[in-house]
């Protein structure tokens, strides 16, 4: 809080750990790979305007934002504009050639509804290999090795003489079924 609480967010932040709007992206990417019988174009819009009515409703209590850079662009956005975005996305995943190209827009939906959340669109992106304009260099050879997981922590490792040890990141976990070495 700034200035004792006295004005700011009064503490109020966006850091999600999973918020309501990421299980509607994760039951559309399940409806997409055949797992539910739902609609997967559905929990889309779904998800995208439950992010939406999740950010406008915390931040409701802080001060207007203004217009800082004078294109008119500032404050709440108003209906038609949050229209307009569900509207774009929902046509460009209408267009979408195949559900390769309709997953990678869940799955780029998902990482700008996950503002202040690194995990989430990381283990997305490890799962889908979606979204793929964000991969780039990291598909290539001289990346090197992504990793999938992590050395346990050293108190886990000291106290438990069972644990096993990790040198390998690149070691394969079991939800990871696009795994080949590098992102793929």
């Amino acid at each position: 809080t700034q200035n004792r609480g006295t004005d700011g967010g009064g503490g109020d932040g966006h850091q999600p750990i999973l918020m309501s709007s990421h299980v509607y992206f994760m039951r559309a990417e399940a409806a997409l790979l055949g797992l539910t019988s739902e609609d997967a174009r559905t929990m889309l819009e779904t998800a995208i305007r439950e992010s939406i009515a999740s950010v406008m409703s915390y931040s409701a209590g802080w001060a207007d934002v203004g217009d800082f850079n004078g294109d008119g662009v500032g404050g709440v956005p108003e209906s038609r504009s949050i229209e307009a975005y569900v509207t774009y996305v929902l046509t460009a995943y209408d267009a979408a050639a195949d559900n390769e190209a309709k997953m990678n827009i869940i799955v780029k939906e998902m990482r700008l509804a996950s503002w202040g959340n690194g995990i989430e669109p990381y283990n997305a992106m490890r799962r889908t290999g979606h979204p793929t304009e964000m991969q780039g260099p990291m598909k290539t050879e001289s990346a090197g090795i992504f990793p999938n997981l992590f050395p346990y922590p050293a108190d886990f490792t000291n106290l438990n003489a069972n644990a096993p040890v990790r040198t390998d990141m690149s070691e394969t976990v079991f939800w990871d079924t696009r795994r080949t070495g590098v992102l793929n």
